[in-house]
C-alpha cells in the first residue's frame, strides 16, 4: 500500500467518523430540543398546579379569622374566647358555629393570635365587620 493509498484511506475512515459523530449529534440534538419542550410543557404545568392549589388553600381559608392581642391563660378553651368576643360586638356566635380555634406561633411576650375556623363564612364575615367594637377592649378568656 502506497502512501496515498494510505491518505485516501485515513480520509476516508476520518469522513465516515465525521458523519457517525454528526448524526450522533443531529440525534442528541433533537432529543434536547424534545427534552426542552417537555420540561417547558412541565414547567407550565406545574404552575397551572400551583395557582389552583394556591386558590384551593385562599378558598379553605375563607371562613378563617386570626385574632390579635388576647391575653393567654392556661387552659383557655379559645372557641370560648371567641364567643365572648363575639357577644361584646352584639353577635351571636355559638360552639356550633365554630369549627375549630387554636393559637398558632411559639409563646413569648406577646399573647399568641387566635385562628378560629367558622363551618359558615356568614359568621366569620360578621365578627369581622364588627371588629372595631372591640378594638382596643379587653377580651379574656371565662
Amino acid at each position: 500500500m502506497d502512501r496515498s493509498e494510505l491518505e485516501s484511506l485515513i480520509a476516508s475512515a476520518i469522513t465516515s467518523a465525521n458523519k457517525a459523530i454528526q448524526n450522533s449529534l443531529n440525534k442528541l440534538s433533537a432529543e434536547v430540543t424534545s427534552l426542552k419542550k417537555e420540561v417547558k410543557a412541565k414547567d407550565t404545568k406545574l404552575n397551572e398546579i400551583e395557582n389552583k392549589l394556591d386558590e384551593l388553600e385562599q378558598y379553605g381559608r375563607r371562613n378563617n379569622l386570626r385574632i390579635f392581642g388576647v391575653e393567654e391563660r392556661e387552659d383557655e378553651e379559645t372557641d370560648y374566647i371567641v364567643i365572648d368576643m363575639a357577644k361584646k360586638m352584639n353577635v351571636e356566635v355559638s360552639v356550633s358555629s365554630i369549627d375549630r380555634s387554636h393559637r398558632v406561633g411559639r409563646k413569648g411576650t406577646r399573647p399568641r393570635p387566635i385562628i378560629v375556623k367558622f363551618i359558615r363564612h356568614e359568621a366569620r364575615d360578621l365578627i369581622f365587620r364588627s371588629k372595631k367594637m372591640v378594638k382596643g377592649s379587653e377580651v379574656t378568656s371565662p
